[in-house]
């Protein structure tokens, strides 16, 4: 009896990861990554000039 509970709770689990997995890949493919976006990279990049100073301090 024991066996046939951890035999189901075991599938519950495969199961419950597989949807989530595809879940998460249907999630990606309908909302790209922020960091693809142009105007992010140039926020980023923006940033960084802000920063050059903080960066040539730490010798990088």
């Amino acid at each position: 009896m024991m066996t046939l509970a951890l035999a189901i709770i075991g599938a519950i689990s495969i199961v419950s990861s597989l949807a989530f997995l595809a879940i998460m890949a249907f999630a990606e493919k309908r909302t790209p990554w922020p960091e693809n976006h142009p105007e992010v990279q140039d926020d980023f990049r923006a940033a960084m000039e802000r920063n050059r100073h903080v960066q040539e301090r730490m010798g990088e």
